[in-house]
């Protein structure tokens, strides 16, 4: 008896661990569009899910430098060069695309949401007036995309920290709305990553080219 359960435990053991290493694919074969990504994308990626994500996964190997590439100047470097860097001071990860996932939106939910966000915005357009600091804007150390307030007397601190905290109030309020809608599904992107950007040198270009032509799929079957 004792050999017997010896055996079944060596014999089942390879099954338990080939059954652990399947990738969960079954909200994806559920939806029609997905099961249309998932057979398009280049064979050499995994689109599987976990929990409430769905994962789109290079299987590949990427070299990720991080290098701030914004407003840097013009480079002679050769892209053999660029490269042999990337290997050397990058770090070695994954290109992948990973999307938060719910039952899709209905129409009425995503105006509603939509509607009350553009409310927001307008709210916080009209903040440095609100708090009369538009001439308090720095140009000189102003971030990208945003306008940083800078003071000099103490009333004027004041009336910046009382926009800062009202700001960040009104962001609280906004809702998060889906970057895809699939057949069953709304999508939320959590992290794109593995690609060139402003931020990041990828080695082998492939897959960063990769990257965009997956997310492409979902531009054209699910909507932007």
């Amino acid at each position: 008896m004792r050999r017997i359960l010896l055996m079944i435990l060596i014999c089942g053991t390879p099954f338990i661990a080939l059954k652990s290493q399947n990738k969960n694919t079954d909200d994806i074969d559920k939806d029609a569009t997905l099961k249309i990504i998932k057979n398009s994308i280049p064979k050499n990626w995994d689109f599987y899910q976990e929990n409430d994500k769905f994962i789109l996964e290079r299987k590949d190997t990427t070299w990720i430098l991080y290098e701030n590439r914004i407003n840097a100047p013009l480079s002679n470097e050769t892209k053999q060069a660029r490269n042999a860097r990337i290997k050397k001071n990058g770090v070695i990860g994954k290109s992948k695309i990973v999307f938060r996932y719910e039952q899709k939106w209905d129409v009425n939910k995503l105006i509603k949401s939509t509607t009350q966000n553009d409310e927001i915005y307008k709210q916080m357009i009209q903040l440095p007036d609100k708090y009369n600091i538009k001439s308090l804007a720095s140009g000189s150390i102003a971030g990208k995309g945003n306008t940083v307030y800078v003071g000099n007397t103490t009333e004027e601190k004041d009336r910046i920290a009382k926009y800062d905290a009202e700001m960040v109030e009104l962001w609280k309020k906004v809702i998060v709305v889906p970057n895809y809608h699939s057949e069953k599904y709304s999508l939320f992107l959590v992290t794109k990553e593995g690609w060139n950007d402003d931020f990041h040198w990828v080695y082998p270009q492939e897959a960063s080219n990769e990257v965009l032509s997956v997310e492409m799929y979902f531009i054209e079957l699910c909507g932007k």
